[in-house]
């Protein structure tokens, strides 16, 4: 990848170059370059899939636009999964070679490859379907490597008016970027140094320290895709576009069917309105209902990767969602105003999802055995072992920034600005906050989470 330095110098100049060019398709022309360009700086054999998926997307595009076959659709979606297969799978299913390395970033734009086939198909979107267009969908660097997944009928049609340079939006901008940077560099990698030393040295935990492992990992890998997130939507801000949020809040839902409704949004909207509705959703039966509920769940767990303890992961969280349908759906709206009950319920949900991260996380079956067999092991649970590695300092911050995060008014204020002097000066305080903290404070140099995926 790019130097910090050049990285940014580069920013900066797209954005000049951008905002100079006088008409619509010159600028999807420069994003679209500057897209594959920043893309193929990970790796030149990384942009074969890419451009094969956007080959593949514009021709079965203006196919179906032309002859609204379902074929077609079928043939599209197909092409793609299978693009997904060789690159992503490619070990699993006997290839080796160095033109099938897994691109960073794959299984977002595929999806984004299969949602914009199908709202072709469905008539959601009649834009234009030409080359460029299709390519910018697809490739859009902010959100390129981890989404959001966006629905090409909210996110084309910005980039066919010719977006003036906006003050405040390109200062929100800059703050959401700078807060984005602090989560994954300050917070999320503070907290992955602790539990990266940590799990190399599980065998020597007990249940206790295994816990703590799991609330650690919680928070890093929620900080690292929440920051990648804001990160997102803070450089599209540059450019005058909106890009969808993927987080709210999740660690704070009552439920499973709340947590992903608010953690990673637009992947579970994708799996909702384009796998789990044409299954028959909530339509069929109740058995068959269950059924579809656990094949999304576990293509959720295939998305994030081939290994087993993914497929485990995804299956325990629908067996989770079926079992909480069945048992507490019916029964939560009587107690839903008790403040005891609903505290109850966060708590189960958050150790619940905490204990599903070691799963996702874990992925050697002999080491998972070792924990969870710990975990049980109430005997032994408060043996404490010099192994387990925590950072006092780290952890203040996440603490206070996810409490300071559950607060309406800290949304407000990292995602919109007001051309108004206090506000400003409220606004250049805290960024020069955030620089200091990210310069003096960070422990950077991991990749982000979710570009694994």
């Amino acid at each position: 990848m790019l130097p910090t330095f050049y990285l940014f110098l580069s920013l900066i100049l797209i954005i000049i170059g951008y905002y100079q060019l006088s008409n619509v398709i010159g600028r999807k022309v420069l994003l679209v370059l500057v897209s594959l360009i920043l893309y193929a700086q990970f790796s030149f054999y990384y942009s074969i899939a890419l451009i094969i998926s956007i080959g593949v997307t514009y021709i079965f595009g203006r196919l179906i636009a032309r002859s609204d076959c379902k074929k077609i659709l079928i043939g599209g979606i197909i092409s793609n999964v299978l693009i997904l297969i060789v690159f992503k799978y490619s070990e699993e299913i006997g290839i080796n070679n160095k033109f099938l390395a897994y691109p960073v970033g794959l299984s977002f734009y595929v999806f984004q490859s299969i949602s914009y086939l199908v709202d072709i198909y469905r008539k959601d979107y009649q834009g234009k379907n030409d080359l460029i267009s299709v390519s910018l969908y697809i490739s859009f660097f902010p959100k390129l490597l981890a989404g959001p997944i966006e629905k090409v009928s909210e996110f084309l049609p910005q980039f066919n008016i010719k977006q003036s340079f906006n003050f405040e939006s390109f200062f929100t901008g800059i703050k959401t970027i700078l807060f984005g940077l602090f989560c994954k560099f300050v917070l999320a990698d503070g907290l992955g140094l602790s539990v990266d030393e940590s799990l190399r040295n599980i065998q020597a935990l007990h249940g206790a320290q295994i816990f703590i492992i799991s609330v650690l990992y919680s928070f890093q890998i929620y900080f690292d895709f929440f920051g990648y997130s804001i990160l997102a939507i803070g450089t599209a801000k540059l450019f005058n576009i909106r890009l969808s949020e993927n987080f709210d809040r999740p660690y704070l839902s009552l439920s499973l069917k709340d947590f992903w409704r608010r953690w990673n949004i637009t992947l579970f909207q994708w799996l909702r309105h384009y796998l789990y509705i044409p299954l028959g959703g909530n339509r069929v039966e109740k058995k068959r209902q269950y059924v579809n509920i656990l094949i999304v769940f576990i293509i959720s767990g295939l998305w994030h990767g081939p290994t087993l303890n993914f497929i485990l992961w995804g299956g325990l969280h629908g067996v989770l969602f079926i079992f909480e349908d069945k048992l507490f759906t019916s029964r939560k709206n009587i107690f839903s105003k008790r403040f005891i009950v609903q505290f109850i319920h966060l708590v189960f949900m958050y150790v619940s999802i905490s204990l599903l991260w070691l799963v996702f996380r874990i992925n050697e079956f002999g080491v998972l055995e070792h924990v969870f067999l710990k975990l049980t092991d109430f005997s032994n649970w408060f043996i404490f072992s010099d192994s387990l590695k925590i950072n006092y300092y780290n952890i203040s911050l996440v603490l206070l920034t996810f409490v300071l995060q559950g607060f309406k008014l800290f949304k407000k204020y990292t995602y919109q600005s007001e051309n108004t002097v206090p506000y400003i000066i409220r606004e250049v305080v805290s960024i020069n906050a955030l620089i200091f903290l990210i310069l003096t404070s960070s422990a950077g140099g991991a990749g982000f989470i979710y570009f694994n995926f």
